[in-house]
Order: C-alpha cells, then structure tokens, then sequence
C-alpha cells in the first residue's frame, strides 16, 4: 500500500484555471484585455507583474476560494483513476488551496476518495511529514521542491503552462491519469526510496 498524494488544481480539476482568472482580475481591478493567459493562470507571477503584495493576495484567496472552488470542473479520467488507485492505496490530498469546506464538498460532490486533506503550500514539508510515497501535481515550483527535499518520486502532471521548465531529475511528466495509474501500479521498492 502506498501514500499517494495528489493536488487539486490543474490535476484533480480538468485544467481551466477561467474561474480564478476572472475572480483575480474582478477582485484587484486588473484589465480584462491584458495578455494574462487561461491557461498556465500563474497568481504568483501575475501579482508580481500588477505589484501586488503578498498580503492582499492572501486575501484574495480568503475572500474568494469559497466562490470560485463550486466552478471549477472535474477531470473525469481523475475520478475513474483516483477511484482505482484507491482501493489499494491511501490518497492525500495536498492542495496550497486556502482551507474551506466548499474544497472538502466539491471534492465530495465529484467522487473523489481520500484519507486526507490538507491545506498547505509547503508540499514538501506535507510530503515528508505524512510518509507520502508518491506525489501527483502541475506546479514546476512544487514538484522541483518536492524533488530537492525528499527522496519521493514526484510525477508532474502535463499542462500547456509548464511545458517549457526545467524539471529536477526525479521529477517524471506524466500526461494522463491512465499513465499515473500505470506508473503507480509499476512501483517497485528498493530501500527506502521508490522506482519506477
């Protein structure tokens, strides 16, 4: 039995990131006609680019994650996989969502099974705190991080937006969940660390 963990946004949603480009732009006044892209919708590097503070972003996921989590759309090949990979392994869910039960109900609502759900944006830290085995998620930044602070193999999930980035060598893409339940159902363990 393995711990799986796996993140929301870009992975476990089907990767239209037009909910939180509309609320982020409504929210801070922005342009609607400025190149901000869909999809690779990067909060980080748009609020850097508009100035603004870490603080008002952090209010912005308080004030508008309960609005936007019901809009978001689910992945259906990650139900039907998520489903499988869990009736032989634990999943955690890991998102740097801000905490709400609208997230815990939306996963409910789309089926998706899990032993826990956790709201942090320092995933390495969850990773190697819970024991995950394994991490699923879009972010070149977590899955990087991940890969530098634990001995997990992490499996970067294949979005238009993080095509083009430098990925540490533990690091695999993936470009369907029929491709993670492959790999996942592959592992092999030598040690304390685990092969694909």
């Amino acid at each position: 039995m393995l711990k799986i963990g796996v993140d929301i946004d870009g992975v476990i949603t089907n990767g239209d990131f037009t909910p939180w480009k509309n609320a982020f732009i409504e929210y801070f006044g922005l342009n609607n006609e400025e190149n901000i892209e869909i999809n690779g919708f990067n909060i980080d590097e748009i609020s850097k680019k508009h100035n603004i503070k870490q603080e008002e972003l952090l209010n912005f996921y308080s004030d508008k994650t309960e609005d936007i989590v019901p809009k978001l759309k689910v992945n259906k090949k990650a139900v039907k996989y998520i489903n499988k990979l869990y009736e032989e392994n634990e999943i955690y869910i890991i998102t740097s969502r801000t905490k709400t039960q609208r997230t815990y109900y939306w996963l409910k609502d789309n089926r998706i099974p899990f032993d826990d759900l956790i709201h942090n944006h320092n995933k390495d830290y969850v990773c190697n705190s819970l024991n995950i085995d394994i991490h699923i998620d879009d972010s070149i930044n977590q899955v990087n991080s991940i890969a530098e602070n634990s001995c997990i193999p992490v499996l970067l999930f294949d979005r238009p937006y993080n095509k083009n980035c430098e990925l540490n060598s533990k690091v695999e893409r993936v470009k369907s969940f029929k491709q993670i339940y492959k790999k996942i159902k592959g592992v092999k363990f030598s040690g304390s660390e685990q092969r694909f």
